[in-house]
């Protein structure tokens, strides 16, 4: 395993347990499908990996893609981290059901960053990857009863 893939798991999995605190208080329920945004931390340069951001249920799915983007969305990217070395950029997937990860052929959604004062900035309006371009990294769903005993 790659030392960035190390740091980038290490980094998840401090994210998790941060904010599955949160998801103490999450509603019981059946969540199972539940077709919305989900935002993903993006990490790298070539590749480009995607850490799905948990809070609690319905987003209680620790996920890591590696992305495989075109050469002009990377060089984008890279040229806007360099200009924005603050920034934070994001993966927004939409209509993702985690439940049916294993049958999905297509990840689509925008991708964004946020500046230093916390605005949104577009880098894309909707970008689609095949199944062939991303690479699940890690799947792990967080049980929905955190509940204090």
């Amino acid at each position: 395993m790659s030392t960035f893939l190390k740091i980038l798991m290490t980094l998840s999995i401090s994210l998790f347990g941060t904010l599955a605190l949160s998801a103490i208080d999450a509603p019981s329920g059946d969540h199972s499908h539940h077709n919305v945004k989900h935002n993903f931390i993006m990490y790298g340069e070539n590749p480009i990996y995607a850490s799905h951001l948990i809070y609690k249920a319905p987003h209680n799915f620790q996920v890591i893609l590696q992305l495989n983007l075109s050469s002009q969305l990377v060089t984008s990217i890279s040229e806007l981290r360099i200009q924005n070395p603050n920034a934070v950029f994001y993966f927004e997937a939409l209509n993702l059901d985690f439940s049916e990860f294993s049958n999905v052929n297509e990840l689509t959604g925008a991708i964004f960053y946020e500046d230093e004062a916390g605005r949104r900035h577009t880098v894309i309006e909707s970008n689609s990857i095949t199944k062939d371009n991303f690479k699940v990294i890690y799947f792990y769903q967080l049980p929905l009863d955190l509940s204090k005993k």
